[in-house]
């Protein structure tokens, strides 16, 4: 996540709000982070399955196995 989609979420939320630099970098650090580890959790599921190709279910099970 880029730091004007940050933005851009804030603003939905509330259109009169502004964010502080110091936190827009830890929530896109943050962000960053989690995607990363979810990736390698998928990556490793669909290679233990056999597989080359990433699926939504590796996805999914990582999600309801790590990251609860």
């Amino acid at each position: 996540m880029d730091k004007i989609s940050l933005e851009q979420m804030l603003k939905q939320m509330d259109s009169s709000a502004r964010m502080e630099n110091d936190v827009r970098d830890v929530l896109t650090d943050y962000v960053d982070d989690y995607l990363n580890q979810l990736l390698k959790k998928s990556c490793e599921l669909a290679m233990h399955r056999g597989s080359k190709k990433l699926q939504i279910k590796d996805v999914e099970n990582a999600l309801e196995h790590y990251f609860k």
